[in-house]
C-alpha cells in the first residue's frame, strides 16, 4: 500500500500537482434536539444556530449540517463568512425573527425530529454558537435552548 501511495506522490510531482490538502474545517459544537415540523417558511417550528466572530479584526465562517436520528443528512450544508464581531444565522427552516445566513437562505431540513447538527470552522478560536428551538412564525423570542457539547480547540480532523 504504501508503494501505491508513494508512487501516486511521485507521479503528481512529476505533472508539478499537490496531493489535495485534508479539509481545514474543525468541529466546534454538536447540537443535540434538533427539531423542524416541516413547516413552510415563517410557520411551525424550526431551530435556529447562531455563530458569532469574537475577533475584532479578523473574519471567521462557520459550516452547519444537520442529521436526522437515523444519522442521514437533512437539508443543505451551509458555510459563511462571518465578519470580525458579526453574527449569523443558520435556520432548519425560514423565521419572521432571525434572517438567516446568506440571503435567507435556510438549511431546508424538512422534517426533522430527535435530530443533530455539526457546527464546524476553519477559524475555531473566533468563532462561538448558540441553538435555540423557536416558534417560526413568531416576531416574539418564543422557544427552548439546545444542549450543545463543545468540542476541544485541539479536535483534529477534517469535517465530513
Amino acid at each position: 500500500m504504501k508503494s501505491i501511495r508513494y508512487a501516486f506522490l511521485t507521479c503528481l510531482a512529476i505533472i508539478g500537482a499537490t496531493a489535495p490538502a485534508h479539509a481545514a474545517f474543525q468541529l466546534l459544537y454538536v447540537v443535540i434536539g434538533v427539531f423542524d415540523n416541516g413547516g413552510l417558511a415563517d410557520n411551525g417550528v424550526a431551530t435556529s444556530i447562531h455563530c458569532a466572530n469574537v475577533s475584532t479584526t479578523t473574519s471567521g465562517n462557520a459550516r452547519v449540517h444537520v442529521r436526522r436520528k437515523d444519522g442521514t443528512v437533512a437539508g443543505s450544508v451551509l458555510t459563511q463568512t462571518i465578519p470580525p464581531q458579526g453574527t449569523v444565522t443558520f435556520s432548519t427552516h425560514p423565521t419572521l425573527l432571525f434572517v438567516d445566513a446568506g440571503l435567507n437562505e435556510s438549511l431546508g431540513t424538512g422534517v426533522v425530529a430527535q435530530g443533530s447538527a455539526r457546527i464546524s470552522s476553519e477559524t475555531p478560536t473566533l468563532v462561538v454558537c448558540s441553538a435555540e428551538l423557536i416558534d417560526a412564525s413568531s416576531t416574539v423570542p418564543t422557544g427552548a435552548s439546545r444542549r450543545m457539547i463543545k468540542f476541544p480547540r485541539s479536535t483534529s480532523g477534517g469535517e465530513d
